[in-house]
């Protein structure tokens, strides 16, 4: 009987929860250390392939120093364009056909090295740049004159040349909101943002169906001068595209 009960507490002893706890601690501690060791084998694989990414940038890109000097760049100039790669013939852009303002670009300090002491050489090189040149608006006050006919007994006024009637905007500003519209498909909303950025130029986008209105007006007779036209062409490129007016398709008002 003691014997028995000897045996018992030893088995009680082996499933305490503090050896349970030890056994699972080492375990925990081994793979600690083969976690560990894989992460050091990673970041040495890496460190191996960035040092193969930038041997192999070195061979494909060319260096950024100076080849005729052989020193660095300074940190504030821009490099020089690459030029095309060796057995393709190099490209530029056409030279302009006009020059609207020559400048001449003369030194008084070295770039280099900052000095001063500097001679005129018996060169120079011409650099051509064209750029777009934003407009300012330009304000138009048409004032109307009066006048009495005798034979209608009618007192009237006339219109100035490019003035639009009723309309605060004029024509070319709406030529080139219709054109952004219907040519480039920008919304009338995103115009009025452009137009207030580039030329502080502001509409309410309600007034955006008077445009479209105006253009059209405008385009009638053309329109009806292509109409006769038509008929005599040996063929005709057609838009079946319905223009509304006065909210009904033109193709239904003919």
């Amino acid at each position: 009987m003691a014997l028995e009960e000897t045996e018992n507490l030893s088995d009680q002893g082996n499933d305490n929860p503090t050896g349970k706890t030890e056994r699972k601690i080492k375990r925990l501690e081994k793979d600690k250390d083969r976690l560990k060791k894989k992460v050091n084998d990673l970041e040495e694989k890496v460190r191996r392939l960035k040092e193969q990414v930038e041997e192999y940038r070195a061979l494909l890109f060319k260096s950024n120093r100076n080849t005729v000097s052989g020193k660095d760049e300074k940190p504030g100039r821009i490099p020089k364009k690459r030029g095309a790669p060796k057995g393709h013939p190099g490209t530029t852009r056409r030279k302009p056909d006009r020059v609207d303002e020559h400048v001449d670009v003369f030194l008084e300090e070295c770039p280099e090295c900052g000095g001063h002491d500097l001679k005129k050489c018996k060169r120079h090189e011409d650099h051509y740049q064209e750029d777009i040149v934003i407009p300012q608006t330009k304000v138009t006050c048409f004032r109307h004159h009066f006048y009495y006919c005798s034979k209608c007994k009618t007192v009237v006024y006339g219109q100035g040349e490019g003035e639009l009637s009723g309309s605060y905007i004029g024509p070319v500003a709406k030529g080139i909101a219709g054109w952004l519209h219907y040519q480039m498909r920008i919304p009338y909303r995103q115009i009025r943002r452009l137009f207030h950025e580039l030329f502080r130029l502001d509409f309410d986008p309600s007034s955006t169906p008077g445009f479209d209105r105006q253009i059209r007006c405008r385009g009638d007779p053309f329109y009806e001068q292509l109409k006769k036209l038509l008929p005599e062409q040996a063929f005709a490129h057609l838009d079946e595209t319905g223009w509304r007016k006065e909210g009904i398709n033109s193709d239904l008002l003919t």
